[in-house]
Order: C-alpha cells, then sequence, then structure tokens
C-alpha cells in the first residue's frame, strides 16, 4: 500500500509539474493525469519510462546514442495515437525495429501530425472522442483503460482531448527542432 501511496504521490507531483508550463488546462485535467493511463500521455524523461518508444534526435544517418539524455520517451499505449502519421510519412517505419527520418520524410510526418492535430480539434463530444479512439490501433485497449482508471473519463472527455493536442505540440516542438537544427529523427521501438 506505502508503494501505491508513493507511486500517486510522485504521478502527481509530476502532473502539476507538467501543467506549469500549460496553464489553459484545469485542476480536473491535473487529476485526470495522476491516473494510470493518463499520466502517460506525455513525453517521458529517461528515468520515467518502461514500454515505450524513444524519440532519438541524437545521431546522424547512420548512428544513434539509445536512451540519450536528450531523447524522449513516449508510452507505447499513447504511441499507438500518433502511429499512423509515423507510418504514413515513412514506408520504411518499424514498430518493434528502429526507423529513420531525415530531410526526405520529416517534413511528411510533421504534415501528419497537423492533419492529426485537426482531427482531434473537430472533436466535440465523447462520442466523437471514442469514435476517434476506436479508429486507432489498439484504441478500444486504450478506452477500456480509461473506463478501469479514470472513472469520469466520459465526463471529462473534453480534457483527454487538450492532453492528445498537447502531446501532440510536444512531438511537433521535437520534429521543428531536427528541420531547423537539421537533425535525424530515429523512432526507436519496443
Amino acid at each position: 500500500m506505502q508503494i501505491i501511496l508513493k507511486l500517486h504521490t510522485e504521478l502527481t507531483r509530476k502532473a502539476e509539474h507538467f501543467f506549469l508550463f500549460f496553464p489553459f488546462t484545469s485542476k480536473t485535467t491535473i487529476k485526470a493525469m495522476t491516473s494510470v493511463p493518463l499520466s502517460k500521455m506525455r513525453i517521458l524523461n529517461k528515468d520515467e519510462f518502461f514500454n515505450f518508444i524513444e524519440l532519438n534526435i541524437t545521431g546522424d544517418n547512420q548512428n544513434f546514442n539509445k536512451c540519450d539524455g536528450e531523447s524522449k520517451f513516449i508510452d507505447v499505449d499513447i504511441f499507438n495515437i500518433f502511429a499512423a502519421c509515423f507510418e504514413a510519412s515513412n514506408p520504411l517505419f518499424e514498430f518493434y525495429g528502429n526507423t529513420k527520418y531525415n530531410s526526405r520524410n520529416i517534413i511528411r510526418l510533421n504534415n501528419e501530425l497537423q492533419e492529426l492535430k485537426k482531427k482531434i480539434e473537430l472533436i466535440e463530444s465523447k462520442d466523437q472522442l471514442t469514435e476517434f479512439l476506436n479508429d486507432l490501433f489498439l484504441g478500444q485497449d486504450l478506452i477500456d483503460e480509461f473506463k478501469s482508471h479514470y472513472i469520469d473519463w466520459e465526463k471529462n472527455w473534453n480534457n483527454i482531448k487538450e492532453i492528445l493536442l498537447v502531446f501532440n505540440a510536444d512531438i511537433t516542438k521535437l520534429i521543428d527542432k531536427c528541420i531547423s537544427e537539421d537533425r535525424v529523427l530515429w523512432v526507436l521501438g519496443i
């Protein structure tokens, strides 16, 4: 029980710190971030991951430094929301391997993320959010996690929408950094 309490306290602290950078979010959203699946809905640091996809910008066209301090990590369940963008922008995308995004396809990835952002912005109800998630690979599993870990997810569907938009923006910022600094993005699968 003490471990669970400690974990909940740590998730709460991290969620509150996360939302210092996003003042448009509500206290309800912070509460949502402390549940198991929603706490994963942000880009993670190296010491916070378990089952993850690594976004690595430390290498060149041939090499990269796996689990580098500059890398970002996304929980696999959450990455599934964005996986179609990575697949559509690079035909060599490999979920269980390493995929390189250089100047040839990183702009396409950015465009795919912008299209996904537009789809998320159009969500105006719980039913539309459910439909959006159901259309994703393993989307029903994510809905089931919401149901089991975040009882009020259907009432607070808009908070989930906000979190998805912030997450999309964070990935886009990383891509913008690659574009402006002429870096290669390596997506390192599980």
